[in-house]
């Protein structure tokens, strides 16, 4: 009998550690779907109020009908861009009447002219100089050309006819910040994504200038909306996430910028009812950089497209059949309101749309996972001692488990602090890389050490031991390097 005492204890099951792994592993992806869920899609901003619409400050019947004529002399110009000399002479026709529309408001127009392939181009717009913050700009803007052989009705007359709306509903107005209303010439092809956009070109010579833009709106085909079941469609997973039916506007932008979509919603919501929708996603995914926010976002500013979804929508979106027969100008009348109290929204300094701070927000989610894979591996700290496990195996469960709950905490705590850190960009990112990767080291490294018996605090022998070494030592120099920046930055900060 005391020989048999003496004898080693029995190794875990690995179907029990098996199990246990694979729990850990679905929680940890759960947390990541939830926070995606809550990033991507939960971006837009909450009020309860009483409406611009409803207070009756603005004659929705003298919008409507301010729209439906705007709309219809874009429309008899025909095509608007650069394919031959008639589109053209269109085109710089359509600015004249731009000029024409906000001088008769009683606006200054501002030119902004430039030349591509030996033609001469022009973005337009006037300013509303803020009062309390005038250096911090927020611009709303459409696009006065069209796609070829296209009439652009809703693409994009619809945006021009809600600015001037805008224009109208703002005269007077005591804004904190300024605001400036621009409309931009070669967003369409064979401009769109190239250095010779009108948007491009505009932001380009903000940021040179060193303009402290807050936020952007484009407005791009704004008119159309159908309670036809199926007649809305977005690309997989999105379309499990938003309406089949075509009669929401959509607010999108991309990851920095979910901060402005929030306060642009809220700010819409103030002016209006109607129903609306928003996202942020990555550049990659399909229309997200259709339209000239896209620009402002290669030059660091935040941007957001203001939008009925144009193809996902309409048939109709990019050929000679977008006519203003299919534009809802009811719906469009209570868009413009929205869109004037999102204005307001914006220009108020008691809000600043200002960048997401990214790496603080990314940082704060793998804290999150890291944290929630320390406390993971309490259970089987637990157990052991239940089970009157060896002394060395509820020891490694025991680091585990505190180790991980503290890398996890730190990690939050310096996404927190990020904010007031001074670093560069890239040294905060460097900083937040490090400590993402070493807390995976050590989640890797102890979690699994800790299943098998191996410590792995020495390379040989070689095998399992190695890769558990491995882990440890980019636990450790993660941590090493990150800690040495945020104390440089916290020291530079004070």
């Amino acid at each position: 009998m005391a020989a048999e005492s003496t004898l080693p204890a029995a190794p875990p099951r690995p179907r029990f550690w098996l199990f246990k792994f694979l729990l850990a592993l679905g929680l940890a992806v759960l947390g990541v779907l939830v926070f995606a869920f809550w990033y991507l899609v939960k971006c837009d901003g909450a009020w309860e109020g009483t409406l611009i619409e409803a207070k009756g400050l603005a004659d929705l019947s003298a919008i409507r009908k301010r729209l439906a004529a705007d709309v219809a002399y874009a429309q008899s110009l025909g095509p608007r861009n650069s394919e031959n000399e008639k589109a053209y002479a269109q085109l710089q026709t359509c600015a004249e009447w731009i000029v024409q529309q906000w001088q008769a408001q009683g606006y200054v127009v501002r030119r902004q002219p430039f030349t591509v392939r030996g033609k001469a181009y022009a973005n337009l717009e006037v300013e509303l100089p803020g009062a309390t913050l005038p250096s911090q700009i927020v611009i709303v803007s459409a696009q006065y050309d069209t796609l070829p052989d296209s009439p652009g009705a809703n693409n994009n007359a619809s945006g021009m006819a809600a600015l001037f709306g805008l224009s109208e509903l703002l005269k007077g107005q005591r804004l904190d910040r300024t605001v400036r209303l621009v409309e931009f010439v070669n967003e369409e092809d064979p401009f769109f994504g190239t250095a010779q956009m009108g948007s491009r070109i505009y932001a380009k010579a903000c940021r040179e200038r060193g303009e402290d833009i807050r936020a952007m709106l484009s407005l791009d085909s704004i008119g159309i909306y159908t309670h036809t079941p199926g007649s809305q469609r977005l690309p997989w997973p999105f379309s499990l996430l938003y309406p089949n039916r075509g009669d929401f506007l959509a607010f999108i932008a991309n990851l920095p910028s979910r901060h402005c979509v929030t306060v642009t919603t809220r700010g819409f919501r103030k002016g209006s009812s109607f129903p609306i929708a928003a996202g942020v996603a990555p550049e990659w995914v399909p229309g997200v950089t259709w339209s000239d926010h896209s620009s402002f976002w290669k030059f660091g500013y935040p941007g957001v497209q203001v939008t009925d979804t144009g193809a996902f929508r309409s048939a109709s979106h990019t050929t000679k059949e977008d006519t203003m027969d299919k534009i809802d100008f009811d719906a469009l009348a209570r868009v413009t309101l929205g869109i004037y109290g999102a204005t307001l929204e914006l220009a108020n300094r008691q809000n600043d749309p200002g960048l997401e701070n990214l790496p603080a927000q990314w940082l704060f989610l793998n804290g999150v996972i890291v944290l929630l894979a320390g406390l993971v591996a309490g259970l089987p700290f637990w157990l052991a001692i239940l089970r009157g496990d060896s002394a060395a195996n509820c020891q490694a469960w025991r680091v585990a488990h505190a180790t991980l709950i503290g890398q996890g905490l730190l990690m939050l705590i310096i996404a927190l602090a990020l904010p007031r850190i001074a670093l560069s960009r890239e040294a905060i990112w460097m900083a937040v890389w490090s400590l993402i990767a070493g807390g995976y080291g050590f989640v890797f490294a102890m979690t699994v050490g800790a299943c098998t018996g191996r410590r792995g605090l020495w390379p040989r022998p070689w095998g399992l031991n190695t890769v558990l070494f491995a882990g440890h030592g980019i636990g450790a120099l993660g941590l090493f390097v990150a800690v040495c920046l945020v104390l440089y930055g916290a020291l530079r900060a004070i």
